[in-house]
């Protein structure tokens, strides 16, 4: 995941982190709706917006 993450700056360019695909963090909700299903009605909400 990291891996395919896109660098941005920040702070006006003085420094750059790693930012993750929105497909990548959708696949690490439906994973944890898998591991704790109580967290549905967080978790959908996100990954419908």
């Amino acid at each position: 995941m990291l891996k395919h993450a896109e660098l941005k700056t920040i702070f006006e360019g003085e420094q750059s982190i790693p930012v993750i695909l929105p497909e990548d963090l959708i696949g690490l909700k439906i994973q944890a709706l898998n591991d704790d299903p109580s967290r549905t009605s967080l978790d959908m909400v996100d990954i419908e917006a």
